[in-house]
């Protein structure tokens, strides 16, 4: 289909980025030029202002001694400089007192005038006259421009207090030295310069216009033209045809894309041909996405079932662990009264120690009922070193039976986690238990406790004869245990699992071989542990 020339995306391109540029440049210049003239009236103002500054300072000395001649002679010469149109001095009751025109003396304004009126604003003088307020721009007799700068001769303390003439203090303004310059230059000047910046200004966007219709024509329509005949190459059922456009651009990028879009779709073709030779390996790799779907959905079912044996055995055993709970706690009491110089205090120990392990036996009971729901005891504060503590005091005399070595590093900061206490304490010992357990012979039992990145952590290490391959994937499993006595029920590790999972942390095997097995607890660490 044929397009016109204006419908063409380059010339579209051409005339939106000429229009934009205008557009700005117009805007740019326009600011430019408003700073010009400010900057230049600017400087016309300054050279007011030290011209009629210096005339003032100039003449301050013959004025405090009253030399009227002095005076005149200044005003008289800077009157006579070039650029300067008039320069006059009023006293306090608006009277030209000097005057570079000597036709002007003695001549009285009217104090309501444009000249007067900064000063004499409201009917009040103004004390101190505010800068803007001493300019003015007009048009003189002869009708050319000028600038009317007028400075305000003040009482300072050294005049009023002079012994020649006495000006009250309270009398703030003893006169005005006004000076008028022409502007017809600086307004030559001013217009040259913007005349010179537009004509620039338009001479820079035709060569941009120009050059950008070239370089477009270069970047944009060539490879634009070879995108073109690629797609028509495409659909004429080429697939194995390439653009060959080398840039690094969104058009080199398009090119690429469609080049591997043509090579991805001639290998789909080609799969579609061969998909019948094929079929059996898809068959395979569907079956082994169903027979991992499957084992998980074994997994589930196991974790349902432990839900439902918990729930059955749980009464059964917490009778007879409540009634060693209660007759514990009842012969701890009756030692404690009849506990005279601390004789029975190694018994109450051991009779609390016992009342707390059939509470914690009673709970544990409970926490199998974790892969069926999520309840348990409120979470609280604690120190994780606290927590490791308590579990190796509980297995001490394990340790000392299998004559096990215990090497402990804890972190010397506290490790704070917001956890169930006793669930986190029956995960620990579940894990060290199972690596007691692993050295029948004896050896070494590492427990590390440290924190970082916001992350508790609690590493196991034994010396025992690791895990085999095949069973490590399933060691977190309900009833699957390794021990060949067949003493294990497999609940353990699943049990840990759970209770770590609830914490949202996690627990691993971090390594393992014939010299040792490692598992890795990661808990989150509290807020304020995080901040500190």
């Amino acid at each position: 289909m044929k397009t016109s020339i204006l419908s063409r995306l380059s010339v579209k391109l051409i005339l939106v980025i000429s229009a934009v540029l205008l557009i700005n440049l117009l805007v740019y210049t326009i600011i430019t030029v408003r700073d010009l003239k400010q900057q230049i009236t600017s400087a016309c103002v300054l050279n007011a202002y030290n011209m009629s500054d210096i005339v003032k300072k100039s003449a301050r000395y013959s004025m405090m001694l009253n030399r009227s001649d002095d005076i005149h002679q200044i005003v008289k010469t800077v009157g006579t400089e070039k650029g300067v149109y008039k320069l006059r001095v009023y006293n306090k009751i608006g009277s030209v007192k000097y005057s570079s025109d000597s036709t002007e003396l003695g001549r009285s304004i009217d104090m309501n005038s444009e000249s007067c009126n900064a000063c004499h604003s409201g009917g009040k003088v103004l004390k101190n006259l505010p800068f803007e307020k001493m300019i003015r721009f007009y048009e003189n007799e002869e009708g050319k421009r000028v600038l009317g700068f007028i400075n305000p001769i003040y009482n300072e303390p050294d005049c009023s207090n002079a012994d020649c003439h006495y000006h009250p203090p309270e009398k703030a303004i003893l006169g005005v030295l006004d000076l008028i310059i022409f502007t017809n230059k600086i307004d030559a000047i001013t217009d040259t310069n913007v005349r010179n910046f537009i004509a620039g200004s338009i001479l820079i966007t035709l060569l941009i216009a120009i050059s950008t219709a070239i370089a477009i024509g270069l970047v944009v329509n060539s490879p634009l033209r070879k995108i073109r005949e690629g797609i028509h190459q495409l659909a004429a059922g080429n697939l194995t045809y390439k653009i060959d456009v080398e840039s690094n651009d969104e058009l080199g990028d398009t090119a690429h894309l469609f080049n591997n879009m043509a090579e991805q779709l001639d290998k789909a073709y080609t799969e579609i041909k061969n998909w019948n030779e094929t079929l059996h390996i898809k068959v395979r790799e569907k079956n082994e996405e169903l027979k991992k779907i499957y084992d998980q959905i074994v997994h589930v079912e196991k974790l349902a079932s432990l839900g439902k044996l918990s729930a059955t055995v749980a009464h059964e055993l917490n009778n007879p662990l409540e009634g060693i709970l209660t007759y514990s706690k009842l012969i701890a009491k009756m030692l404690q009264k009849q506990n005279q110089a601390g004789k029975h205090d190694n018994l109450i120990k051991y009779l609390t120690l016992i009342s707390d392990e059939s509470a914690r036996c009673g709970r544990i009971v409970k926490d199998l009922l974790l892969f069926s729901h999520t309840g348990g005891n409120p979470y609280q504060l604690q120190d994780l070193r606290v927590i490791i503590d308590k579990a190796l005091t509980l297995i001490n005399h394990h340790l000392e039976i299998h004559k096990i070595r215990l090497v402990k590093v804890m972190d010397h900061g506290q490790i704070s986690v917001n956890c169930d206490v006793q669930k986190i304490e029956q995960a620990l010992l579940t894990i060290i238990m199972n690596a007691i357990e692993a050295m029948p012979d004896g050896g070494k039992l590492t427990v590390i406790a440290s924190k970082a990145d916001n992350t508790a952590m609690v590493l196991v290490k034994d010396e025992g004869p690791g895990i085999c391959e095949k069973d490590l994937p399933n060691i977190f499993d309900p009833f699957y245990s390794t021990k060949k006595d067949k003493k294990g029920t497999g609940l353990g590790l699943s049990v840990c699992y759970g209770i770590i999972m609830q914490h949202k942390g996690s627990v691993s095997v971090e390594e393992t071989s014939e010299k040792g097995t490692t598992f890795k607890v990661l808990l989150p660490l509290h807020e304020k542990a995080k901040d500190a």
